[in-house]
């Protein structure tokens, strides 16, 4: 996220009981000329109530999608391919099987 430009954010609501991954898209685009907007999935991941957020932080970042650190499951969900008869990124439901930390 830069000074110049907007960010939002649209998480996918989970229809179980128990979330612990929401999916959606972030989109930004910039407040001055000569920047394109754009768009991306995201997933978000439950921590509990009592997370070391010093720890949580550092693991933050931008991640190459074969790092081994990436649950296989979750580079699928949040792959920004457009599917061939398709026009629009679209985002799933997430899958509740993903391992959590």
């Amino acid at each position: 996220m830069q000074a110049n430009s907007l960010t939002q954010v649209i998480l996918y609501p989970s229809y179980r009981n128990r979330i612990g991954h929401l999916m959606g898209i972030q989109t930004g685009g910039p407040t001055r000329r000569g920047r394109r907007p754009g768009a991306s999935k995201v997933m978000l991941e439950y921590l509990d109530r009592n997370v070391d957020l010093r720890k949580a932080l550092r693991a933050t970042g931008i991640f190459d999608p074969e790092d081994e650190g990436i649950p296989k499951g979750i580079a699928a969900q949040i792959s920004n391919n457009v599917p061939e008869g398709s026009y629009v990124l679209e985002v799933e439901e997430p899958y509740e099987w993903f391992p959590s930390h």
